[in-house]
């Protein structure tokens, strides 16, 4: 049987060539991409072999003690989550952040004074320094991890004493996918039924969790909308791969070429929040009537005045749902129910099943638009159920999660949860 270590060095390599070959279209790229990848292997063996020579003379981690250890895995998530952090807050327990991306960890690693293990394999050595310097930093009962396929979170969960425990943070909707494949949590929180179908969906699935319906802690108490009759405003959902992956690509050439020849409507722009809007803007400065948003403006802002969002696949389209804005889909590629492509068979949202099916071409775009606004009422109860079925909780999400985080400190489990078991076979 495999030990647990070899399991996470194997899950690790495969997360790993994951990523490396994720949007890679060419094979150059690919062989190139891969030498990298080899290279980068070597040359943290021989880190590995300087890390050990070095510790003795590096300074020593001062404690900072906490009930609860945050570590978010972007300033963003922590922002938009800020309530959450603030009601345990005012309940008197003590919070400390640990905000560093996962990219600095060599840099931890040769500045302190980590009580790591030197027979730890060179693959996986650094992220088990890395969670080691974590767990010596920090001295808390919880940690809440918002990170969702890092083997660094495994490793923390690992170091952790028998008193402690680790509970997952969602930030967005749990898709079955390798990036939604560590389970190594003592709790992991999800939106609702669709994330818990998805996950025992999953054909790969590394540790044993107890899953909890929490909702979206991103969603304010104030995040209410009357509803909008103003058909002339849309907007599109931006996608963050937007200028160089292809469905997302092509799903904004087929809004670009509609705005166009329909110089009646306003189309508004939402970039996500990983994107420099470079691309979009680029494309869209010659249009009059189409307005790229301040990156700056919330959500509920920025849907203040629109009837109608467009998306190629986002959690946005859930929330925008939330607000009473019904969503169309604008994908060039043939939908097939049953297809492991997600995008084929919009089996990450399942946004179709709620409103029009997809429009491939701009023609169809226009046709999708004026069939939500000829039926209005009716997509705006679909709305209703959309959201029902990802979000268990909605605008009260944040208090829900703060009661569940409060009784997982106290030792008490009085909630409800479905476990899920570990489903290893790479």
């Amino acid at each position: 049987m495999i030990s647990e270590l070899d399991k996470y060095i194997k899950y690790n390599d495969f997360i790993k060539k994951k990523l490396n070959n994720r949007f890679v279209y060419s094979k150059t790229i690919k062989y190139f991409k891969n030498f990298n990848y080899r290279i980068s292997r070597t040359l943290l063996f021989f880190l590995k072999i300087v890390a050990i020579i070095v510790r003795p003379f590096l300074k020593k981690i001062e404690p900072e003690l906490c009930d609860i250890l945050v570590y978010p895995n972007s300033k963003n998530h922590l922002t938009r989550s800020k309530e959450l952090w603030q009601n345990l807050e005012s309940k008197g327990y003590k919070i400390s952040y640990f905000n560093a991306s996962q990219k600095y960890l060599i840099k931890y690693i040769f500045s302190y004074k980590i009580d790591f293990d030197r027979k730890i394999h060179y693959k996986i050595f650094f992220h088990h320094a890395f969670a080691k310097y974590i767990t010596q930093k920090y001295k808390f009962k919880l940690i809440c991890d918002y990170h969702n396929f890092e083997i660094t979170s495994a490793l923390i969960k690992k170091a952790l004493n028998e008193s402690q425990k680790s509970i997952f943070i969602p930030h967005g909707k749990i898709r079955n996918s390798y990036r939604h494949s560590c389970f190594t949590f003592d709790y992991y929180l999800v939106f609702g039924e669709s994330s818990i179908e998805k996950i025992n969906e999953n054909k790969l699935r590394l540790g044993n969790t107890k899953l909890i319906k929490s909702g979206s802690i991103f969603i304010p108490k104030d995040f209410k909308l009357e509803i909008c009759r103003n058909y002339k405003n849309i907007l599109f959902f931006s996608n963050w791969g937007i200028s160089y992956h292809t469905e997302s690509k092509l799903g904004f050439n087929i809004v670009l070429n509609w705005i166009k020849e329909h110089p009646e409507f306003n189309l508004y722009i939402r970039l996500h929040p990983l994107e420099d809007g470079k691309y979009v803007k680029e494309k869209t400065k010659n249009l009059r009537n189409v307005f790229v948003q301040d990156k700056s403006l919330t959500l509920k802002k920025s849907l203040e005045n629109i009837s109608l969002t467009i998306a190629t696949g986002s959690n946005a389209s859930i929330e925008a749902a939330l607000l009473n804005r019904p969503s169309v889909v604008s994908l060039d590629k043939e939908y097939i129910q049953d297809s492991e492509d997600v995008f084929e068979s919009d089996s990450n949202f399942f946004i179709e099943n709620y409103f029009p099916k997809r429009a491939r071409n701009s023609k169809e775009l226009q046709q999708r638009i004026e069939q939500v606004y000829e039926n209005y009422d009716f997509y705006l109860q679909q709305c209703k159920e959309y959201v029902k079925y990802h979000l268990e909780y909605t605008v009260d999400a944040s208090l829900y999660t703060a009661t569940i985080i409060e009784k997982i400190y106290l030792n008490n489990h009085h909630f409800p949860y479905t476990k899920v078991l570990e489903n290893f076979d790479l």
